[in-house]
């Protein structure tokens, strides 16, 4: 397995569609299988150096203020529930 195969498949897994986290979280299990392999003398050398991934998805979840929690809790009928 070569560098360029590496970076093949990475590319594929996007152009299947793989969300950029998922493509990336693969890429370390792949990368740290392959380092253990190397350090164990399996390998020579891992494939997964200097591989091009796409940029992380940063979630940006906001808290709601405290008064909209609280509207939030009002709207709700108690005897039934949300």
């Amino acid at each position: 397995m070569s560098r360029g195969d590496v970076q093949a498949f990475f590319v594929s897994l996007v152009d299947r569609g793989l969300a950029p986290n998922t493509d990336r979280g693969l890429y370390h299990l792949l990368a740290a299988i392959m380092s253990l392999a190397e350090e164990d003398g399996i390998i020579q050398a891992t494939p997964c150096r200097r591989i091009s991934l796409p940029p992380a998805i940063v979630d940006e979840r906001r808290c709601p203020p405290v008064a909209e929690v609280e509207g939030l809790a009002g709207a709700i009928d108690p005897a039934t529930g949300p």
